[in-house]
């Protein structure tokens, strides 16, 4: 795990970067989490799956059903939608 850019060494975790969208939205910055979440979501919708991590240059790693990563996203969305449903 030394290399730079590889695994916990710089790899790119939805389900870390799902948490934050969450905190985003709690915390009121709805449209910064909007923008931020944009990149995630496509990702899964590209490599059709909820990979475990992505190396800097995009790819997939890990396991293609890495439940972190979907339920993580799934709370996010969902929270998105709770705010719209409050803030019409």
């Amino acid at each position: 795990m030394g290399n730079p850019y590889v695994y916990q060494n710089g790899g790119d975790w939805t389900w870390f970067g799902a948490r934050m969208i969450q905190q985003l939205i709690r915390n009121g910055f709805v449209q910064e989490a909007y923008e931020e979440v944009g990149p995630m979501i496509d990702m899964v919708i590209v490599n059709k799956g909820f990979y475990e991590w992505y190396q800097v240059d995009g790819k997939p790693n890990g396991s293609v059903d890495f439940k972190g990563a979907a339920g993580t996203l799934a709370k996010a969305i969902k929270m998105f939608r709770e705010w719209a449903q409050e803030n019409k």
